[in-house]
């Protein structure tokens, strides 16, 4: 469903023993031959940094973490068009916040 393949960098920020982070992302990352930047604690201006620096196309986080991510000054002076595909879960997403991170 996420069509993860070898071209594709993945950034891990939600907690490896989530099973979405876990058995979808880096799992099946690691055997399509995916590059992995694994964060160790959730830092939005990091990520944002991350995304820009590593080339980042594939990305998971819940809800709330989006919305830090949207919080952070200046975060439309990063260039986050490597993002092809986004996940969620761990929580219901707000319309509202989708449309936001979608709209980025």
């Amino acid at each position: 469903m996420m069509k993860i393949g070898p071209e594709d960098n993945l950034l891990h920020v939600a907690p490896l023993f989530h099973s979405a982070q876990l058995n979808l992302f880096m799992i099946t990352g690691t055997l399509l031959g995916g590059l992995h930047v694994i964060h160790k604690d959730f830092n939005p201006v990091q990520v944002l940094n991350d995304i820009e620096k590593y080339k980042i196309s594939l990305f998971f986080a819940v809800p709330t973490m989006y919305n830090f991510l949207l919080q952070v000054p200046n975060s439309d002076n990063f260039d986050l068009s490597s993002v092809k595909r986004c996940g969620y879960g761990a929580a219901p997403m707000p319309v509202a916040l989708l449309d936001k991170v979608v709209s980025k």
